[in-house]
């Protein structure tokens, strides 16, 4: 098999996800402001850096788009998922946001918490996303794809934390901007992202 980077296209069968519930907490992770833009990502007057390389080992993706890693292999159709999934939680939001959104996916499906195991049993799951049928008619572009591609690999992290499988837009669901530090029922807050709050289980 050929290792190759480079950018695809699949038949799109979108799948959607609403808001997620949300969870988590990193003490090192430099955090973005709600207000931020793509191209200005700062906190406290800050330049954030946030994405880092934490490469999967063994990791590599074939001419055909799946990608095959230590712990599972992604089909396109299920790179083709995880990109749809981003766009409808986090499309508006840096790039940042979008590989946080991934991240908490590819985390619960290594955590004993959840099952099954895979991109269809965490997305589908009752009570977890909501609102999945309203990313049917999202298209992910190549950059999109080729994005997730890299956040499974290992080649663009932001969380760096397996321990963070929730999220939430807390100005939505309690009214208080994401930034405040407060944690969600029995869950830890970890960190915060433009619109969103992660937190640990």
């Amino acid at each position: 098999m050929k290792l190759i980077k480079a950018a695809f296209l699949i038949p799109v069968i979108v799948l959607s996800i609403g808001t997620v519930p949300a969870y988590a907490s990193t003490p090192d992770i430099i955090m973005v402001s709600e207000d931020s833009d793509n191209d200005d990502n700062t906190q406290n007057g800050r330049e954030s850096d946030m994405i880092f390389e934490d490469p999967e080992d063994g990791a590599f993706i074939d001419s055909d788009g799946s990608i095959t890693t230590d712990w599972y292999c992604f089909s396109p159709e299920e790179v083709e998922i995880l990109a749809q999934v981003m766009l409808h939680e986090a499309g508006a939001q840096c790039e940042e946001g979008r590989i946080a959104i991934v991240e908490v996916i590819l985390n619960r499906m290594k955590s004993e918490y959840f099952s099954p195991d895979s991109v269809e049993g965490i997305v589908y799951a009752p009570g977890q996303f909501s609102n999945v049928e309203e990313s049917m008619d999202l298209v992910p572009s190549d950059e999109d794809l080729c994005l997730v591609q890299d956040i499974i690999i290992g080649n663009k992290r932001v969380l760096g934390d397996m321990d963070i499988l929730y999220f939430r837009n807390t100005m939505l669901t309690d009214g208080f901007p994401t930034s405040t530090a407060a944690d969600w029922g029995k869950h830890r807050y970890a960190t915060f992202i433009q619109d969103h709050a992660f937190y640990y289980q």
